[in-house]
């Protein structure tokens, strides 16, 4: 029980919140046809769940062989980011 990191579990706790939020943000782009939307929250769900399951190995002490889990992650991340931040670009105020 000395390898569990506690913190560790709270973000990955914290990050399953953010992942619930970026599901109801992809359902409710599904539902308002907003196609940008859509695949902008499906990235970040990916990512949301990609970092959980990170954190958490890493948390519990799992070894992480294949670096699948990780490239993985970080492709994903890196994508969402962008993607978020041209989003944040072409706002458009009304």
């Amino acid at each position: 029980m000395s390898d569990i990191s506690y913190i560790g579990l709270f973000i990955a706790v914290l990050l399953m919140v953010f992942f619930m939020l970026q599901v109801g943000l992809f359902i409710r782009g599904i539902n308002k046809k907003e196609n940008k939307k859509v695949v902008l929250h499906l990235i970040g769900v990916i990512t949301t769940v990609l970092l959980t399951i990170f954190i958490f190995c890493q948390s519990v002490g799992i070894d992480l062989s294949s670096n699948f889990l990780i490239i993985g992650t970080l492709i994903m991340t890196t994508l969402f980011y962008i993607g978020y931040g041209f989003d944040s670009l072409f706002v458009v105020k009304k």
